[in-house]
């Protein structure tokens, strides 16, 4: 175990060290789309208000359940029966079946961490504009979908949960500045003192909570980010366009100095790298996502500790 340590610390320690020049100039050179349309300031008084720390969090929180038990993405969903992505009822089914769920988190325009994915309402909710441009009590009166389902907050969904499965919890860095959604979160981690991790595309968004918050868990969000940028997904909803070499930087997780992570969730369509064998020669959990039909489970299971899926039920634990 020690040589295999020692291997992949020395493959590690190469990457960076050839990409650290290269890094750097990724990084100051983004591109940006000139159709984006910035949020809105952010309500810093009403953020300020917003409560919920109870106290401190125990010294570790669980872990194995990142590597052990399937995770339903966005909760479980299902169209056919009128559960929609995101909402309290694919939270509630998810919990009632015993799996853990993954959600996604970003900031109403008064600073509450909403549940919901895009950062536009469009799709899901039929109301034009971002979820940034309102206030949570106006996202509230949004139903998702034509479903009876509100969009939720986080605490909401923390009380509809209550503990009975862990929760994987992704920070959307849309906009704002790292610090105002991870405090919000992190507040109501405390007050809610149940099994969570968080996981992001953004390593400064988990340097936050590895600065703030360590006892809960870290994952690094990636894939291969060739094609980010260049997709309408990426140049007509408002994201940053990334220059090659940044996209080749996140790629290879070579921001982990940044994130601390200790696991890593991956594109299954981008598996294997040579960067998440590194990360399991240094025993971080590989979670392969999105996991969508029987075959894809399949191969995950050859690739990657754990999977986030949908669409498909597979047994509760591995």
């Amino acid at each position: 175990m020690r040589a295999r340590h020692i291997a992949a610390s020395m493959v590690t320690l190469a990457i960076l060290v050839g990409g650290y020049g290269s890094y750097r100039w990724a990084t100051d050179a983004p591109v940006s789309d000139p159709n984006y349309l910035p949020c809105p300031d952010l309500d810093w008084t009403a953020a300020e208000e917003q409560g919920g720390a109870s106290g401190p969090l125990p010294q570790t929180m669980p872990t194995l359940w990142l590597s052990s038990q399937p995770i339903a993405h966005r909760g479980l969903h299902d169209e056919s029966r009128g559960i929609v992505e995101n909402s309290l009822s694919a939270f509630r089914a998810a919990a009632e079946a015993g799996y853990p769920i993954e959600l996604d988190v970003q900031l109403s325009r008064d600073g509450e961490a909403m549940v919901f994915h895009d950062p536009f309402l469009d799709r899901v909710t039929g109301v034009e504009g971002r979820v940034c441009d309102f206030t949570a009590a106006e996202l509230g009166q949004l139903h998702l979908e034509g479903t009876a389902d509100p969009m939720p907050t986080l605490e909401q969904t923390f009380q509809a949960v209550a503990g009975r499965v862990p929760i994987l919890i992704e920070t959307k860095q849309l906009d704002y500045p790292v610090g105002p959604l991870e405090e919000r979160v992190a507040r109501l981690i405390v007050a809610y003192g149940q099994p969570v991790a968080i996981h992001s595309f953004s390593p400064d968004s988990l340097g936050w909570f590895a600065d703030h918050l360590p006892s809960v868990p870290r994952g690094q969000i990636a894939m291969n980010y060739a094609h980010a940028g260049t997709s309408l997904e990426y140049t007509s909803r408002g994201e940053v366009m990334l220059s090659g070499l940044h996209k080749w930087a996140l790629s290879n997780l070579l921001r982990s100095g940044t994130s601390r992570p200790s696991f890593v969730s991956y594109d299954l369509n981008d598996l294997p790298r040579i960067a998440t064998r590194v990360a399991h020669w240094l025993e971080l959990p590989i979670v392969a996502w999105t996991v969508n039909a029987p075959d894809a489970a399949t191969r995950a299971k050859e690739l990657a500790d754990n999977i986030i899926f949908e669409t498909i039920r597979p047994p509760v634990g591995r």
